[in-house]
């Protein structure tokens, strides 16, 4: 049985840590280089961003002006002009502050989740085109010997060794196996298309024949702990808990009286009178019920917190044990092939004419299904993978 033990050109072995390279790696940096779409995603973020810096935190200045006719011939008309300027409490005015930064990195921890999505599923798409590559390598073995049982049959049928129903059998087996080839190529090729069309329609080349090498962490707990904090959803649920819970005392503070103080101008009689002014803005009107819906929300954005957090370890979780039996999974029936495969002897064996045309195809179809076990629980073990690992994006 033909062995497909190819070096990787595009990813190297992964480590538990999460600062290790990724599965298709370069892939990777190529599209961040040059995607528009991933450029796209970034503007949009840093634009987003740009909006929350410009909120101002102080309220504008107020200005005023008034003119006044006087009523009575002689009397001197009058006018008068004010600036002033709301001054929130200290505490409040850091609240707000602190509202803006965590209202940016909210931003960031949505634009980090939306990047990992979009990069999870560039992996995914490499992985199915090495997926198919490995089937291909397959076929082009398998259509290999149908080949040549094909060419011994003309043989025999030209020595008059055979009838024409074994021929035509043997001639069908070769059909068919080239036809899945093809099946198989037309579908590798749309994979790598739609590659490219992530790469702004410029050709990428994925042309291993082997998933990279998987070592999963010894310690599940130990690794959780560490990747789980960079985590872009449990980042996010945690930032909108900050954030509910600063603009829960941000409306404490806002029930509290804030200080007007300005300047004031007034023309009366011939006499220009200039000062100061203060007053006190009072909240008197549903204040109570603002920070009571202030404090649920706070209070709700901390189950949800809780509730991410559960459903991160629970799911990573799976995916490691799911790693852990598909890893032996593989090793197992691989060994199995390696140390069972006969298909050779067949062949020899049908060659001689030892054994019939039927029988050796029943008994050499059983080793390249087996053979196609092995890739589908490859695959399966790199797509359990890049799940597992995309915590680390």
């Amino acid at each position: 049985m033909k062995k497909y033990l190819v070096t990787l050109s595009l990813a190297v072995l992964v480590s538990a840590s999460a600062a290790a390279q990724h599965h298709y790696q370069q892939v990777l940096d190529t599209l961040q280089r040059r995607s528009t779409a991933y450029l796209a995603i970034q503007k949009e973020k840093s634009a987003r961003q740009s909006e929350t810096t410009a909120t101002p935190l102080l309220a504008d200045p107020s200005v005023s002006f008034d003119y006044l006719w006087a009523s009575r011939t002689g009397e001197g008309n009058r006018w008068s002009a004010s600036l002033s300027q709301e001054l929130p409490l200290p505490g409040r005015y850091s609240s707000m502050r602190r509202i803006r930064s965590l209202a940016g990195d909210t931003i960031e921890a949505g634009w980090l989740l939306q990047r990992q999505r979009w990069m999870l599923e560039i992996q995914h798409l490499c992985a199915e085109i090495v997926y198919a590559n490995m089937q291909l390598a397959h076929y082009d073995h398998c259509v290999g010997i149908a080949r040549q049982v094909a060419d011994a049959m003309s043989r025999r049928m030209e020595l008059g060794d055979c009838g024409i129903i074994e021929y035509n059998r043997a001639q069908l087996e070769l059909v068919a196996l080239q036809n899945r080839q093809q099946m198989l190529q037309t579908q590798r090729d749309s994979r790598l298309q739609q590659l490219r069309t992530y790469n702004d329609n410029v050709a990428v080349t994925v042309a291993d024949t082997l998933f990279p090498a998987v070592v999963l962490p010894a310690d599940f707990s130990a690794w959780y702990d560490e990747v789980s904090r960079q985590a872009p959803e449990r980042r996010m649920a945690a930032m909108h808990t900050d954030l509910h819970h600063e603009q829960y005392r941000l409306t404490c503070k806002e029930s509290l009286p804030a200080l007007t103080a300005g300047v004031v101008a007034e023309y009366e009689a011939d006499c220009l009178f200039r000062g100061v002014a203060l007053g006190v803005n009072i909240p008197l009107w549903n204040r109570r019920r603002q920070v009571s819906g202030a404090r649920l929300a706070w209070q709700a954005s901390q189950h949800d917190e809780q509730r991410v957090q559960m459903e991160l370890y629970g799911r990573l979780s799976r995916l490691y044990a799911q790693v852990q039996t598909l890893s032996d999974e593989v090793q197992r029936l691989a060994a199995q092939c390696e140390r069972y495969d006969s298909e050779a002897l067949l062949l020899k064996s049908f060659l001689a004419g030892e054994i019939p045309l039927e029988s050796y195809l029943r008994q050499v179809e059983f080793f390249h299904d087996t053979e196609m076990a092995v890739i589908d629980a490859r695959y399966a073990l790199e797509c359990a993978w890049l799940e597992l690992m995309s915590v680390t994006l």
